[in-house]
Parts: structure tokens; C-alpha cells; sequence
């Protein structure tokens, strides 16, 4: 599968930065000067945040310039979900042309085609109830499928051509209330009733990797013994990249959670980071985690403990990955080299470091291998990564959470790290 645009709407509330997680960096943005779409904590279907746009007038909405959603007369597939009381509004579409449109008209699910609705493509089920509905759009070799919370309520023969005559991507125009969780695939995904996910879509990649400035207390040994101590300099020959999940997945408000159970939230610095709940018990509110090393927080009766000293310690359950050899799982190994990693300069330098940002980032893509089992199967996601010194085992040097986490299963894309993502700092 190829997917051309996926947005998981996580973030801090307010925020104004729509990550595009397909690798293809798209951007969108609010449109011009006018104000309203934007990241929103206050409901949300997966990952603790979602699109909210209160304003449902003709200019709020959020726009891409490129045409991502030409797909001529090919296969497609259009889904995310939606939770409104909008009783007609765009979800997404192009603007111009025999363009493709996703949309809520009269109460129901509909396809568009330029600016008349084709109103044989609509769900039988209303969707402005308030209430979160997972929608899909699919075509596969020419018959299009109209789907409300997995179950199909219409299909029809489509071979219309969906162009764009340079006109922008528009997501939540005459919107009221939440979007999250949208991904465009370039082929078609369902054609009977299925099951939607319960979990956000992997990406193509495990892109946006954050600043990794997390040394481990073995690289900061190293570090003094030989700089300060005239110890043999540590140089190994590669390191090896390690996906790290989170058992319990990402935290969910007032849920019941186990002993032992290790979940990642989007703290107040903007940064996804690992707690831990040793007798687990049942969560009530919305408590306030800032991502301070080691701290405590109450949810209801779950005391968390942020787990950054454990991580640079690599102690086991902090330190979780899948099992090596087990299901197609191996950590990925790159080269120690000028090639392989990039100066301080800047992104992409091969060239001994000159630069004053303390910053080095991998000058080579990172792909997995295709899953052939769970990785971390929902609730469980892969939350972040960790370089070692060695294929299994070894020593831990750096650990750095993603920007989306996300399950991994046999059903997923290989994870992938595109070149430049993976960046750390020496600060």
C-alpha cells in the first residue's frame, strides 16, 4: 500500500502544525489570515488530540497547495474520523476541476465531483449526531464504495477521472467539530464491511523522530573517561536502530489500567514521553503531565512516574522493544561515517563537523523489514526509538520518543525512517 497523505492531528491545543506522518511532507496551514481550525485535547478519537474547526464559515478551513488527490481513474481510498453536528460541510477535497470530494451533505456521507454532489454516492447513515464515525471513500478498478463505521452502505460503478485544474486541497471547510486520524491511499483498501481500526495508522514512516538530545548514562561515561580521563576512544564500527513500545499505548482519560503498565503521553513540552504505573488502578480527569525527569503524577487512583532515568539506564520495561528474530523484528544497523551521519554544519554533510549546533542526523534512509507478526499490536504502540552498539543486546547510547506513535503488525507498512529524520544533539 501506498499511503499519499496521513494525519493523526496530535499536539499541543492551539497548535497550528498539521504533521503530515506519510513521508511525503505535505503542509497544510490555516487559510491565510483567518483563524479557527487547529489542534484540539478536548475530544478525540486516538492519540490524545484531534482537528477542531468551531467555525464554520467559507474561509476557516486548512489548506494544502499540491494536488494530493488527482487520482485520475485509479484506485483510492479516503478515510478517517469524524465527530460533528455539521449538517453539511467539506471533510476533504480539491477545489477546482473534476476533483475528488469527501463531504457531509444533508446529514449523510457523500462523494463529490467538482462542485455538484453526486448524491448516489451517500451513506444511508447520518453523521451529525455529535458522535465519533469512522468514514471511507474507496474505488477499486472502477467501483466505488461508500462505508459509515465499517459497514457498507453503498457501492456503484465510477470511473470518473478525479483531476485538479491546480486548485488546493481544502480539509474542514463549513466544519463543526472534530476530524482526526485521515489517511489517502492510492489504492483501494475495502470493498465488503470491515472493521475499523482501533489504533492509529501506521505510517509509511516513523518520520519526525524529535531532537534526540537523551544521552544514555553509558554514553556519558564514555564521554568523561575520554575526554577528561585519556580512556581508549569508544568508536564502534555501526549502530543499530531500535523501535521501543509502550505496552499500554498511548494514555487514554479515565481508563482502567493493570500493575505494570508503561504508556506514553503527549506532555506539556510538546514531546511524547513514557510513564509508568506500578499497581495501576483507574483514571478520572485530565491531569497535567509536563515531561519532567522522574516525575509523579495522580490520575484518579494511578500514581505515573515519568520514566527518562530509567530509559538512560536501560532498565528493563522501560526498555522495550520486540523480540529480536521473533516475528521479522531486527534492530537496523548504519555504518559509523562521515557518509552515514551528517556534520554539525548542517543536514547531509559528509565532511568533518564545523558547525556550532551540536546536531548530527542519518544521511541514509532506515527501513524494517515487513512485519510477519504483532510488534506492538493495539493497545500497544511504537513510541519511540534507541540507538545501540550492537544488533542485540549491547550497549544503549541515545533514545528519543516519535512525533506519532503508532501499532505495528503484520498488516502494517514496514516502519521506515527517512533521511535527516533520526537527529540528536551533543548539548
Amino acid at each position: 500500500m501506498t499511503t499519499e497523505l496521513l494525519l493523526h492531528f496530535d499536539g499541543l491545543s492551539g497548535s497550528t502544525t498539521f504533521t503530515d506522518s506519510s513521508g511525503n511532507g505535505h503542509v497544510f496551514a490555516q487559510n491565510a489570515a483567518h483563524v479557527g481550525p487547529c489542534i484540539s485535547t478536548v475530544n478525540w478519537q486516538f492519540g490524545a488530540a484531534s482537528l477542531r474547526n468551531n467555525n464554520n464559515s467559507y474561509n476557516n478551513y486548512i489548506v494544502e497547495t499540491n494536488s494530493l488527490m488527482s487520482f485520475g481513474t485509479g484506485d483510492f481510498t479516503v478515510e478517517c474520523w469524524i465527530n460533528t453536528i455539521t449538517t453539511s460541510g467539506v471533510i476533504i477535497g480539491q477545489a477546482q476541476g473534476t476533483c475528488f470530494g469527501m463531504n457531509v451533505n444533508n446529514h449523510k456521507l457523500q462523494l463529490s465531483s467538482g462542485s455538484s454532489v453526486s448524491n448516489s454516492f451517500t451513506s444511508t447513515t447520518s453523521v451529525d449526531d455529535g458522535a465519533w464515525h469512522a468514514v471511507c471513500i474507496s474505488r477499486t478498478s472502477g467501483v466505488t464504495y461508500v462505508f459509515v463505521d465499517g459497514n457498507l452502505e453503498y457501492h456503484a460503478a465510477d470511473t470518473t477521472n478525479y483531476t485538479n485544474a491546480a486548485g488546493p486541497c481544502i480539509l474542514g471547510q463549513f466544519w463543526y467539530g472534530y476530524i482526526d486520524e485521515l489517511r489517502v491511499s492510492n489504492v483501494g483498501l475495502y470493498t465488503t464491511s470491515y472493521t475499523p481500526a482501533v489504533a492509529p495508522f501506521p505510517g509509511v514512516a516513523a518520520t519526525g523522530v524529535p531532537d534526540m538530545n537523551s544521552f544514555s548514562n553509558y554514553l556519558t561515561n564514555q564521554m568523561i573517561d575520554q575526554v577528561l580521563r585519556a580512556q581508549t576512544p569508544y568508536a564502534p564500527a555501526s549502530v543499530y536502530v531500535a523501535l521501543l513500545v509502550a505496552n499500554e499505548g498511548v494514555w487514554v482519560a479515565s481508563t482502567t489500567y493493570g500493575a505494570a503498565s508503561y504508556m506514553t503521553v503527549l506532555a506539556s513540552d510538546g514531546l511524547y514521553h513514557l510513564y509508568y504505573s506500578s499497581a495501576g488502578g483507574t483514571g478520572s480527569g485530565t491531569p497535567t503531565f509536563h515531561g519532567l525527569p522522574g516525575e509523579s503524577v495522580t490520575d484518579g487512583t494511578i500514581t505515573w512516574v515519568e520514566q527518562t532515568y530509567n530509559l538512560k539506564a536501560n532498565t528493563a520495561g522501560a526498555i522495550n522493544e520486540p523480540t529480536i528474530g521473533a516475528n521479522g523484528y531486527a534492530r537496523q544497523g548504519i555504518v559509523s561515517g562521515l557518509t552515514t551521519w551528517a556534520g554539525t554544519q548542517g543536514a547531509g554533510t559528509t565532511t568533518a563537523s564545523t558547525g556550532t549546533s551540536g546536531q548530527t542526523s542519518n544521511n541514509s534512509g532506515i527501513t524494517y523489514p515487513q512485519p510477519t507478526g504483532n510488534w506492538a499490536a493495539a493497545p500497544a504502540v511504537v513510541w519511540g526509538v534507541a540507538l545501540y552498539d550492537a544488533s542485540s543486546a549491547g550497549n544503549l547510547i541515545f533514545w528519543g520518543p516519535l512525533t506519532s506513535p503508532q501499532s505495528v503488525t503484520s498488516a502494517s507498512v514496514p516502519p521506515s525512517i527517512p533521511v535527516s529524520d533520526l537527529t540528536f544533539t551533543l548539548s
